[in-house]
Order: structure tokens, then C-alpha cells, then sequence
């Protein structure tokens, strides 16, 4: 697995297709979206590289969301797989995985395995936080990306609001 830095204007538009139909990235200011786009690492896979590993605990070093930009990565879980994704010029299909872990600090829920050789493109949580959680619109940012999420619709703007300063306080951790 090689990285780089260094992205094309080919591939800056890809990543930032890629994010745009993203629910962690839509209420991102254009200045935030660039930064991310640009602190955005270029990762080289080979056939049978693990990307992720289930059960795997979180660090620094896997908390990552990837963009697909060429490839075909299986997803299982205990095993049996359960989706594939599949970067594709062609069709301008670049998905993505791994969102969750830029929020949330838990062992990772499936596995993600090369099955042809591709490209990434990796955003870490420690990069995300630094340029989206703690930048001067970040809790305006956080709050209505909260409040996309289905499973928080509950909760009242007072709520919504508490959960994305404890949020800020415990990346500053």
C-alpha cells in the first residue's frame, strides 16, 4: 500500500463529486470542502489488501473515510459479504466508506478488501476534526449535519446543539 499527497485537477473534482452527495459533507462552506479535498491522502492498493479490518479497535491510523476512485472493495462482515463498492470513471460513480469512524471512536463494524488492484483517496478523523469540528462555523456545521441524521430526529435543537459541543470538547481530548 503506497501514499502520496500530490492530486490532480482530475482528481480533486472526483473527490469532491464523491462528497458532495455525502450526508458527514453537504452543510461543509466551500473553504471547508477544499481543505478537506486537499489534505486528502492518495492511498495505492493491491489485490487482497485490507482496507479495514472488522472488529479492528480505532486509532489514528484507521480512522479514515476513503473515496473510490478506481477498484472493486468487498465489505463483510463475520465473514459474508455484504456490499461492493466499485470506483468507476466511466459512469462517474465514486463512493465512499468508512464516514462513521470520522465521528464516532468505535472498532470498525466489517472488514473492506481490495479484490483488484485501486485507488483511494483517505480522509482521517484527526484531519476532519481539525478543519470541520473545530473551525470558527464548526458547531453551526456539526448541528445541521446532527440534525440529517434519521436516528437523531428526536431529539430537540437544545439537544442537538449539547451533543455537538461534547462532541468538540472530547476531540480536543
Amino acid at each position: 500500500t503506497g501514499s502520496v499527497d500530490e492530486k490532480t485537477a482530475e482528481e480533486v473534482a472526483t473527490i469532491q463529486r464523491a462528497i458532495s452527495n455525502n450526508f458527514l459533507f453537504q452543510y461543509l462552506t466551500s473553504s471547508q470542502r477544499e481543505a478537506l479535498v486537499a489534505k486528502m491522502k492518495v492511498v495505492l492498493v493491491n489485490a487482497g489488501d485490507v482496507v479495514i479490518k472488522q472488529g479492528s479497535e480505532s486509532s489514528s491510523e484507521l480512522n479514515h473515510f476513503y473515496v473510490v476512485e478506481s477498484g472493486l472493495f468487498s465489505v463483510t462482515q463475520d465473514g459474508v459479504e455484504i456490499h461492493v463498492y466499485e470506483g468507476d470513471a466511466a459512469s462517474g460513480n465514486f463512493p465512499g466508506f468508512g464516514e462513521l469512524s470520522l465521528l464516532y471512536d468505535k472498532p470498525r463494524a466489517a472488514s473492506v478488501t481490495a479484490v483488484t488492484d485501486g485507488k483511494l483517496f483517505a480522509l482521517s478523523r484527526r484531519v476532519f476534526k481539525q478543519l470541520v469540528i473545530y473551525s470558527a462555523d464548526a458547531r453551526r456545521v456539526l448541528v445541521k449535519c446532527l440534525r440529517s441524521i434519521p436516528s437523531l430526529a428526536c431529539m430537540n435543537q437544545v439537544q442537538v446543539e449539547c451533543l455537538a459541543g461534547l462532541m468538540a470538547e472530547e476531540g480536543e481530548r
